[in-house]
């Protein structure tokens, strides 16, 4: 006759059996199998995909727009994406045509003439001085106003200058400083003085009968500016 006591044990026993049995991750039971891996760990491999690129140059893919910033500078060293150069083509024009400066012409005098440029960033050295140069777009450039050309590879466009209209060096240490005149406060601008006999040109040849009587008629008179920079050599 079995006795309560050897009842209770192997209850507790066969208990204790199925427990151990059911938990275990490694065994011979077949709960768990094919979702754990063996020893309860995570077999990865490791997979090499050959990939084959090709780069084609797209010569119209590139556009900058009227209310976009524009780019100026260069880069000749970058280790990824090695020499880039960046210049600005571009036109200012009066918000009214035809357009007329007050004043008698004769007693019209020159005294100073400024292109002023808001400056947004700048991306590599600040260290670096950088050399701007100002250029008249020729009169034979065939610029179309209904075009927005593409800002790469302007070469193949025809874009060509006549004229030295000013330089200057732009310290990037310098250039937020604070500018202070009878008619102006700023900060943060490049600034790029134009020769007296070009100021004159606007102020005492061009008129609303000729070069200021329209659109069409200031662009025959002056298609544009077009801006380069270089690094500065010390």
């Amino acid at each position: 006759m079995v006795s309560n006591n050897t009842i209770r044990i192997f209850i507790i026993s066969l208990f204790s059996t199925l427990v151990f049995s059911a938990c275990t991750r490694i065994g011979s039971s077949e709960l768990g199998l094919g979702l754990l891996p063996s020893m309860d760990a995570y077999n990865t491999k490791d997979t090499l995909l050959d990939v084959i690129t090709e780069t084609l140059e797209r010569t119209d893919s590139m556009r900058v727009y009227a209310t976009d910033d524009h780019v100026l500078g260069n880069i000749t060293n970058d280790p990824i994406f090695g020499t880039t150069n960046a210049s600005m083509y571009f036109q200012l024009k009066p918000s009214f045509f035809p357009f007329f400066i007050p004043g008698n012409k004769d007693s019209l005098v020159v005294d100073s003439a400024i292109l002023i440029l808001s400056y947004k960033g700048f991306y590599g050295d600040t260290s670096k001085p950088v050399k701007v140069q100002l250029k008249r777009i020729s009169a034979a450039t065939p610029l179309n106003p209904y075009i927005v050309y593409p800002s790469n590879y302007p070469e193949l466009y025809n874009l060509k200058t006549d004229q030295n209209l000013g330089e200057t060096t732009v310290d990037f240490a310098k250039i937020a400083d604070s500018f202070y005149t009878r008619y102006e406060a700023s900060r943060n601008t490049i600034r790029i003085k134009l020769s007296k006999s070009f100021a004159t040109q606007f102020l005492k040849e061009f008129d609303s009968n000729n070069a200021y009587r329209s659109d069409t008629s200031l662009r025959a008179y002056f298609p544009g500016f077009a801006l380069t920079a270089d690094e500065y050599k010390l």
